[in-house]
């Protein structure tokens, strides 16, 4: 005779903090970045292969941003049933 046993309740301190390090890694780190360079960068004249160096220092984020948030996706979220993320009926 085997009884269903629900599964365990998910520790909810560990999900909080996860979720807090997923966005700081994959908005936080980039927002800041950006928008932490725009008014020290801005002010250069120099140039990096004829760009100015904000606009180097921009396009430089872009794939970093790219590279952490499938950090991010690959780590905590790639193993998650899309079912699970729209609603839908979780075994």
């Amino acid at each position: 005779m085997q009884t269903d046993i629900p599964p365990a309740a998910p520790n909810t301190r560990s999900f909080f903090s996860w979720t807090v390090f997923r966005i700081i890694l994959g908005l936080g780190c980039p927002v800041l970045a950006v928008l932490g360079a725009i008014p020290i960068l801005g002010r250069s004249r120099d140039a990096i292969l004829g760009m100015p160096v904000l606009f180097a220092w921009l396009v430089l984020w872009m794939p970093v941003t790219s590279l952490l948030l499938w950090l991010c996706w690959h780590r905590h979220d790639r193993h998650r049933d899309d079912a699970y993320d729209l609603g839908g009926d979780v075994p």
